[in-house]
């Protein structure tokens, strides 16, 4: 299986966080959605932003307490990241 060249890197910060959630891509992006789903699968939070730049901010103060799997999908790539609400 071969790696497909540049690829979007992504992080997310702060983790574990609180309220809000950045996205950090090593490129511009134009388009992306976010998904925000529970341990047990459940999605909790989806959200689509247009013109992103690089950073994104997204709001989880409404969500609870605990870990989630966040999905971020950019032109056709997803990637899907672990992080922990406190």
């Amino acid at each position: 299986i071969k790696q497909i060249a540049n690829t979007t890197k992504v992080s997310i910060y702060p983790n574990p966080t609180t309220n809000a959630l950045t996205i950090n891509f090593a490129n511009a992006v134009n388009k992306v959605n976010v998904k925000i789903f529970s341990v047990i699968g459940s999605e909790v939070l989806s959200t689509n932003q247009a013109s992103v730049g690089t950073n994104l901010s997204v709001d989880i103060s409404t969500l609870a307490s605990g870990t989630y799997m966040v999905q971020i999908t950019t032109d056709n790539v997803v990637e899907t990241k672990k992080i922990v609400k406190q």
